[in-house]
């Protein structure tokens, strides 16, 4: 009979500590921003995404699966975030690369190429051809009158982008010809005549839009940057 009462009141205690307790919060829904998704297949088997909201624009490349890029317009800063090691690295805007001094030629003849879209009879492709010092060097496929704000945002990107890796470079690096001047040196060349759906180069890059899908719902916390990474400023 003790034994009966014992167990009875430790119930009672049990059940009068769990009513106590403060109910478990449930997750609080994730937050989504509207914007555009873009997959590019890299080379044979690697590919590059692109997720952009409005300002920002966040880039992974397959290559790399434990860094990806964060650029912020409005602020013009661009941000490399290493999970790995834990690290976001900061570079604010700095001045671009030097106008390369070799002698580009264009070239341009009409292009078939069109990606799936509604309006897909307002698209209209052009393939541009550089020729540096003479010899083929790079050929783009630009989709011109479409994906404008895209357009800026990417530009954007790329000029910031070079002047991080071009100061990274050494002085071999900076006298390759081709895709390297042309990338480097130039980066908004290649975007001054459209939207590039296809890349490729004299030395074998290639890049081809794989996957275009606009009005998306993208999660916000890709477009945040990670609170508990220590922070490396680079000036």
């Amino acid at each position: 009979m003790r034994k009966s009462v014992f167990h009875l009141l430790l119930v009672i205690l049990l059940l009068a500590a769990c009513a106590s307790r403060p109910p478990t919060p449930l997750p609080t829904e994730q937050e989504f921003l509207p914007g555009t998704l873009l997959r590019f297949t890299l080379g044979q088997n690697d590919e590059l995404r692109l997720l952009a909201v409005e300002n920002m624009l966040r880039v992974e490349d397959s290559r790399q699966p434990d860094r990806y890029w964060l650029y912020r317009a409005d602020e013009e800063q661009l941000f490399e975030i290493d999970r790995r090691q834990r690290v976001i690295r900061t570079y604010s805007r700095r001045d671009p690369p030097p106008r390369s001094p070799l002698a580009w030629q264009i070239e341009t003849e009409p292009s078939q190429a069109l990606i799936h879209s509604s309006a897909r009879e307002q698209a209209r492709a052009m393939h541009y051809r550089f020729l540096l010092q003479g010899r083929p060097c790079y050929d783009m496929v630009v989709l011109q009158g479409r994906l404008e704000p895209m357009l800026d945002l990417l530009r954007a990107y790329r000029q910031a982008r070079a002047a991080v890796d071009f100061a990274g470079l050494d002085g071999d690096d900076r006298q390759r010809l081709c895709g390297e001047a042309f990338v480097y040196y130039q980066p908004q060349q290649s975007l001054q005549y459209g939207f590039p759906i296809r890349e490729w180069s004299a030395s074998g890059y290639s890049l081809f839009l794989s996957d275009y899908r606009p009005q998306v719902m993208l999660p916000a916390q890709r477009f945040r940057l990670p609170e508990d990474y220590r922070r490396v400023v680079d000036d």
